[in-house]
C-alpha cells in the first residue's frame, strides 16, 4: 500500500485549471477522496492588464477617469509569478513516511528547495541505473539529515 503525492484537478473550466497537492494511496482510482489535501497550484501566473487607454488611444490618468473597472488579481501572488501553498509540515511528514511524489509535485519540490534531487537526471554512463523511488529516498534522507532530523527509521 504505497502513498503517493499528486496534484489533483479542480475547478474544470477550460481555461482556468487548478489543482490540488493530496496525498492518495497510489492503487486509488484518480477521482477517489484522497487522504489529506496538502495545498493547492494555480499553474496559470499572474497577468498585469495593459494600460487603459480612451477611444482615440491616448492614456487614461486615474485621477481624470477614475480606478480601474476590473482590478488585476495581484493580491494573491506576484505579477507573472504562479501560485503555490501548500502545507510544507505535512508534505515533508508524508515524504519522510515514503510518499513518493509525481513527477510535476517532485518538479514542484525541487523549485521549492525541499528536495535536493534533479527531477530530470541525465542518462547513466555506467549501466547501472538508479530507480525514480530510490533517487527519492535518498533525497528525502539528504533533507532530514539536512534540517538535523532522525531519519524515520531511527524515531
Amino acid at each position: 500500500m504505497g502513498i503517493r503525492i499528486r496534484l489533483a484537478r479542480h475547478h474544470l473550466t477550460r481555461n482556468a485549471p487548478r489543482f490540488d497537492l493530496v496525498a492518495t494511496q497510489s492503487s486509488a482510482r484518480a477521482t477517489a477522496r484522497p487522504l489529506e489535501r496538502l495545498g493547492e497550484f494555480d499553474p496559470l501566473p499572474v497577468v498585469q492588464p495593459p494600460p487603459s487607454r480612451s477611444p482615440n488611444g491616448h492614456l487614461r490618468d486615474e485621477r481624470d477617469w477614475g480606478a480601474r473597472q476590473f482590478l488585476p488579481r495581484t493580491a494573491q501572488a506576484d505579477v507573472g509569478v504562479k501560485h503555490v501553498r501548500w502545507n510544507l509540515d505535512r508534505v515533508r511528514y508524508w515524504l519522510s513516511q515514503g510518499a513518493i511524489p509525481s513527477k510535476p509535485v517532485e518538479r514542484l519540490l525541487v523549485q521549492a528547495g525541499v528536495l535536493k534531487t534533479d527531477p530530470r537526471p541525465a542518462p547513466a554512463t555506467t549501466g547501472l541505473v538508479m530507480s525514480r523511488q530510490r533517487r527519492i529516498r535518498e533525497a528525502v534522507r539528504a533533507a532530514e539529515r539536512a534540517r538535523g532530523e532522525a531519519p524515520v527509521a531511527q524515531r
